[in-house]
């Protein structure tokens, strides 16, 4: 009856031919003409892990540790996570800004249609139309000190004004005001917006409608705060809050 010659036995075969130690995590060279095929500290082990004497490899210490580490971050971090309040998430920044500038469009396009139907008759536009935005998006950062990076997220702030203001069609004042809550830095911006509404002609007899420009007072309001719900990387949370009325 014949037998297979499995790779552990040809790697064997392999090991004692080179005249390496047969221990996996060793493989060291031995002496030449030695009779033993395994290093003499390999063979000192091996005995004591028969008896039961051996202590734990180094690494089974540390990936437990590690791993119990991780547990408790992880906890920790959902418990500090579910405590703060949440607004639509967003895959990424161009995510908010195109779902942001779609419904800003989409308002003042609904509102100019409204208004050309129901000004009829009436010299002021009824009644007071108000658009809200919430929403807010994570990034990896280096670590959780909002405040050691100030400089760096009063930039990134500024940046996003500025993209919004671009796309949307609007008009942010230079003045802002910013504050310091618990750890987050909040940056406010006020805007005047024109935008085109229909209203009747002065002559009653005349139905048609002329395109006038309607005031509308906007804040912008952008919130930056560590950001602990992953369970290994810091992270940065952006929350913008858009209002407009008029």
């Amino acid at each position: 009856m014949g037998f297979q010659i499995t790779s552990l036995d040809v790697a064997e075969q392999y090991e004692r031919a080179s005249n390496r130690c047969l221990s996996r995590d060793c493989r060291v060279f031995l002496d030449p003409g030695t009779p033993e095929v395994e290093y003499t500290q390999c063979l000192i082990r091996r005995h004591k892990v028969n008896q039961g004497t051996a202590p734990l490899p180094r690494r089974i210490h540390q990936s437990t540790k590690e791993v119990k580490y991780q547990q408790e971050c992880h906890q920790s971090y959902v418990n500090k996570a579910s405590k703060l309040p949440t607004c639509p998430q967003y895959k990424c920044l161009s995510a908010l800004l195109l779902d942001l500038v779609s419904r800003l469009s989409e308002f003042l396009e609904a509102q100019m249609y409204y208004f050309s139907l129901t000004a009829v008759g009436h010299r002021q536009p009824q009644p007071t139309a108000f658009f809200s935005f919430d929403g807010e998006f994570s990034v990896v950062s280096l670590d959780f000190d909002v405040m050691r990076r100030k400089e760096e997220v009063d930039q990134g702030t500024l940046k996003l004004k500025e993209e919004i203001e671009k796309l949307g069609g609007l008009c942010f004042s230079s003045t802002n005001r910013i504050s310091v809550v618990g750890g987050a830095i909040i940056r406010k911006f006020m805007c005047v917006h024109e935008a085109s509404v229909a209203l009747p002609e002065k002559n009653p007899r005349q139905r048609a409608l002329k395109v006038e420009p309607k005031s509308m007072q906007g804040e912008l309001e952008i919130v930056v705060v560590a950001d602990e719900s992953h369970r290994f990387f810091p992270g940065q949370r952006t929350v913008v809050r858009f209002r407009l009325i008029g």
